[in-house]
């Protein structure tokens, strides 16, 4: 006979182990990282991400999203998918004028604003709170 799964129990797993999942993702990206590039003096220490990397050429990273042909994702259109409204991208300095963020997937060097990857994944607008059911009064099962 099957156990029915507690849900206060799943849901502190999921968030026990998601630091794990990001964290394994980012060391397996960075083992491979090829060497920063600065893309020009006077840009406060933030370098680019190089054109050359292989992971950035392997999620079809490019620096203008209006030069590739995107497809919707959910309820969001290909023509309003960027970096700056991606889910794992972070703001940061900007470099030169143009907009400029981390990326969780590419964190050899920053990545446009107005860039776009095959990760892309619509920002969260519910940011910081957990997911439906997760609640601690919520001890359910399912």
């Amino acid at each position: 006979m099957k156990t029915p799964v507690n849900r206060r129990k799943f849901c502190q797993n999921v968030v026990a182990t998601a630091p794990l999942a990001v964290f394994a993702a980012q060391s397996l990206a960075q083992a491979g990282a090829q060497p920063v590039k600065t893309l020009s003096p006077g840009t406060g220490g933030a370098k680019w991400l190089p054109v050359d990397d292989p992971t950035a050429k392997a999620l079809g990273y490019v620096i203008d999203a209006t030069k590739v042909e995107r497809v919707k994702k959910g309820d969001t259109d290909g023509k309003d998918q960027f970096c700056r409204n991606c889910q794992l991208y972070a703001k940061g300095d900007d470099i030169d004028g143009k907009e400029a963020g981390k990326c969780l997937m590419l964190p050899a060097g920053s990545v446009h604003g107005s860039g776009w990857c095959k990760s892309w994944v619509k920002k969260a607008g519910n940011a910081g709170r957990a997911p439906q059911g997760c609640s601690p009064d919520s001890g359910g099962e399912f």
